[in-house]
């Protein structure tokens, strides 16, 4: 009998630096300490407020959550035995704020980087496609 795919929500954070180039914000995982993006398990409010909320809890950031999602990826999560099979569906996030207190800060590490290495350093390659794409995509 086939394992049924769990599903989360996550953001991909992004501004634009000083040189009119998108940074995308990536965080390190609480166990691994691998670059990811913010994401988590959905919300009954919906899935832009679950993406919204888990860019906040685990990354300190707000701001408008774009409207539709970049698109979806499939990935073993790393904690527990056996691991669990997700499919992550992930939705750009234009910061607007960066909070210096939020749930998570002593629990993970927070950087900015442009979207080439943003993709470099993530630690699936499925969510450094996303990322490249991020320009592609972005909402107004």
């Amino acid at each position: 009998m086939p394992t049924k795919r769990r599903r989360q929500i996550g953001a991909i954070p992004y501004k634009m630096g000083g040189d009119g180039r998108p940074r995308v914000l990536l965080i390190t995982s609480r166990n691994t300490r691998r670059w990811i993006v913010p994401k988590g398990w959905p919300l009954s409010a919906g899935r832009r407020h679950t993406a919204a909320s888990e860019a906040y809890e685990e990354a300190g950031v707000t701001g408008k959550v774009g409207k539709k999602p970049l698109g979806t990826i499939n990935y073993l999560k790393r904690v527990g035995d056996p691991k669990s099979k997700c499919r992550l569906t992930l939705f750009p996030l234009h910061v607007k704020k960066r909070n210096s207190h939020w749930p998570e800060r002593k629990e993970r590490r927070v950087k900015w980087f442009g979207v080439k290495a943003a993709r470099k350093k993530c630690a699936h390659k499925e969510l450094g496609r996303l990322i490249s794409e991020l320009t592609d995509t972005m909402p107004d």
